[in-house]
């Protein structure tokens, strides 16, 4: 029952891929998403219906209107407009188009923000949308420092794990909670950490601490185990390179750090899980919180 775990090729827009599809079919070739595949859109049934477009039915065009969302990433395109990746808290990831969003006199100036709770609404069909409206829904969360480079992290970790149009109202909650942790300034290990579990468990791949993998055996919360990614706990003998107590593990499964070592632990067990799914590529924002840290205690 794991979801999206298989790389796929490109695909840009088909013809008819939105109204106006000559700019989206242009945008959607160089926003292609490798993990996308339109035939899967457009197969999903009960999210298409008919709208009409300045004056004439069109089939196939879906409108939604005023959903909750979140910008995680923006990209200039063309002259003046700009190519964002939002999660949205019922329809997922979603690409769209903003026409006119960095022009001098545009709306939505200040508007399309990363971090900023949104209401949006957007049109078309295929694999990427044209924005219609947006207004903040609140505040913007204020991050700065680690905490601003934290959120970026949990950005990242979202456009390379979530493919499109896959709704995953439960993340959003988490991903929402962390931000907000992040600027009432809670320590970024622990937000991190509970939003790395919470994402895997979205995705397929949560940690599985019930019973030992080969065994079946219920874990000893003093025995030590390593942790096989897509199987479990496996006992180990002390020495290996990363070894916890079964009580670590119920732990860090349930999103509790009662100490430093097991903070750190977590760290290094759910890095090595994300890194089995991510392939070579690594993580930017990682390399950059891990420079900045170093630098910070030199």
């Amino acid at each position: 029952n794991r979801r999206g775990s298989g790389r796929r090729e490109p695909q840009a827009c088909r013809s008819g891929c939105a109204s106006g599809a000559g700019e989206n079919s242009e945008a959607a070739i160089a926003f292609a998403d490798p993990r996308e595949s339109q035939g899967e859109l457009e197969r999903q049934p009960g999210r298409i219906a008919p709208a009409r477009i300045r004056g004439a039915t069109v089939t196939g065009i879906e409108r939604v209107e005023v959903e909750t969302a979140y910008v995680l990433q923006a990209r200039p395109w063309r002259e003046t407009s700009q190519l964002l990746e939002v999660m949205t808290r019922l329809h997922g990831r979603i690409g769209l188009v903003a026409r006119g969003a960095r022009g001098r006199r545009s709306r939505w100036s200040g508007v399309l923000e990363p971090f900023q709770p949104l209401r949006l609404s957007w049109s078309g069909r295929g694999t990427l949308y044209t924005l219609r409206a947006a207004e903040p829904a609140r505040p913007p969360e204020l991050l700065q420092g680690d905490a601003l480079l934290s959120a970026f992290y949990m950005n990242e970790l979202l456009l390379r794990f979530l493919t499109r149009r896959d709704p995953h109202p439960d993340l959003f909650v988490h991903y929402s909670a962390a931000l907000a942790g992040l600027a009432a300034g809670q320590a970024s290990e622990p937000v991190l950490r509970r939003f790395e579990l919470a994402l895997l468990a979205e995705v397929g791949y949560g940690l599985s601490v019930a019973h030992e993998a080969e065994t079946g055996k219920p874990l000893d919360p003093d025995g030590l185990y390593g942790y096989v990614p897509d199987a479990g706990p496996v006992p180990v003998q002390a020495g290996e390179a990363l070894v916890l107590t079964g009580s670590q593990l119920r732990a860090i499964a349930a999103g509790e750090f009662p100490d430093a070592s097991t903070l750190q632990l977590a760290k290094r067990l759910l890095r090595q899980l994300l890194e089995q799914h991510l392939g070579d590529r690594p993580l930017r924002t990682r390399q950059v919180l891990t420079a900045m840290r170093r630098s910070a205690k030199g």
